[in-house]
């Protein structure tokens, strides 16, 4: 599942990203400390499943049940068991967490979800045309960016370098986070670099050229790269 928690509390949000990267049934988890930016960020739906706080300023969880039109399914999470309870008026809300959190909790309501089919996993994620979109912090911003649009993505210290037909964007973000969003045509050659193997212009078992860029490919991956040529030759 790909999810995103809403929370303007930085402790809640680092907390359930660190659940999110333990528990299998997560592929991806995004955090947002602002409920109006949160709101945006759903619209391109793009979530299979959002962890919600009640107690917001701006937007507290039940004005954002009340505006938001994607699929998403909903964990509720609050200290007060009486506003979660009342938040099941609406549809997308399966469950929900009370503070203060346990994993313990958290992964019960992920494995309820799954066991009974409660939560619907997006088809755009798996979209082979390549019309879905991934949302990259770039700064202060979070920007939708064009998956087809990606020719590579080299990683660099704790950033990653997303090179597009547009130009260059960078985010705070290990590569193995990023290539799990990506669709099965985006191949990785080099502890630092995945490719887009639509832009692929020539290639050996050493290097590959996108453009003018000639990407290595280094001998972990060197059986990877055989086989795509294998495949499509």
């Amino acid at each position: 599942m790909k999810c995103i928690i809403i929370d303007d509390d930085p402790l809640i949000t680092d907390l359930v990203l660190h659940y999110a990267d333990k528990c299998e049934l997560i592929s991806s988890c995004l955090a947002c400390n602002n409920a109006v930016d949160g709101l945006k960020l759903l619209s391109n739906g793009a979530f299979d499943l959002l962890f919600l706080d009640y107690n917001m300023p701006d937007l507290n969880g039940k004005a954002i049940l009340e505006l938001k039109q994607d699929g998403s399914a909903v964990v509720m999470i609050t200290s007060d068991k009486e506003f979660a309870v009342e938040t099941y008026q609406f549809d997308d809300v399966k469950d929900y967490l009370l503070k203060p959190l346990n994993y313990d909790d958290f992964e019960s309501a992920l494995i309820r979800l799954s066991a009974n089919d409660k939560v619907s996993i997006n088809k755009e994620h798996s979209n082979p045309t390549g019309k879905n979109k991934i949302i990259i912090k770039d700064g202060n911003n979070w920007i939708p960016v064009d998956i087809d649009s990606i020719r590579y993505i080299k990683s660099e210290s704790n950033y990653c370098h997303l090179i597009t037909e547009s130009g260059n964007i960078m985010t705070l973000s290990n590569l193995s986070n990023l290539i799990e969003k990506l669709p099965d045509y985006f191949i990785r050659s080099h502890r630092s670099y995945v490719i887009n193997t639509h832009f692929i212009e020539r290639l050996n078992l050493e290097n590959i050229y996108i453009g003018s860029k000639m990407i290595p490919i280094s001998a972990k991956y060197k059986s990877d790269i055989k086989a795509y040529i294998q495949k499509n030759s």
